[in-house]
């Protein structure tokens, strides 16, 4: 979530929850929870760790208890916190390691694309980020991702386009730009080929039809 955005939250009257919360900062700190599989539109994860986690929580607690030395044992809870979310979960920890490193190259390069969609990225630039030829990336993400990189692009480009088309009054030409589309022209054939009906027909439905996808 962003600085100075209100949230709600609203817990089961059956089983409510327990809850703590740490506010933190830095330079890597959206790197870090990109890479955890945070993001704006999915911001809960299911960690399984929750004992550990705990016990971080209560370091963390306990440091600004001290006199002395209390930003330090701050900073070594915060990052023994991080890195329990960057581990691999129990069941993902069972994958052969060549499985893991497959499934994290995805994930990276998933969160690579919630991040940076807004321009105009190439499939070359993505792999050559993560170190990997572009061709065994480009298997790797269809392995894992049921649909090319290119198009799982093309898909999560669209889908962000209807939400502006749904909730604002940018021109066309300026929620291609948003996307990451120069080209206008190109912008709505695409558009057109994925969601079935031009950005203006879409808007005029006022989003009704159903059409628009979340992805992952």
């Amino acid at each position: 979530m962003s600085l100075g955005e209100l949230c709600y939250y609203q817990a089961d009257e059956e089983d409510p929850w327990n809850f703590s919360w740490v506010a933190f900062n830095g330079t890597q700190v959206e790197t870090y929870l990109q890479q955890a599989g945070f993001t704006h539109d999915y911001p809960v994860i299911a960690c399984g760790r929750d004992a550990e986690i705990t016990e971080c929580l209560d370091r963390l607690f306990d440091a600004t208890q001290q006199v002395y030395g209390n930003t330090l044992r701050r900073t070594s809870a915060l990052y023994a916190f991080l890195s329990i979310l960057l581990e691999p979960s129990p069941k993902e920890a069972c994958l052969p390691q060549k499985h893991q490193i497959k499934n994290a190259y995805v994930k990276q390069a998933i969160c690579f694309i919630k991040a940076n969609y807004s321009r105009p990225i190439t499939i070359e630039e993505l792999a050559q980020t993560l170190g990997l030829n572009r061709k065994y990336f480009a298997e790797l993400f269809k392995s894992a991702a049921g649909m090319p990189p290119q198009q799982y692009l093309s898909r999560y480009r669209m889908s962000k386009a209807c939400e502006l088309l749904e909730s604002s009054e940018l021109s066309i030409k300026e929620i291609a730009y948003s996307v990451g589309y120069t080209d206008q022209l190109l912008f709505s054939r695409m558009f057109k080929k994925i969601i079935g009906m031009s950005p203006s027909d879409y808007r005029v439905s006022e989003g009704q039809t159903g059409l628009r996808q979340d992805y992952p």
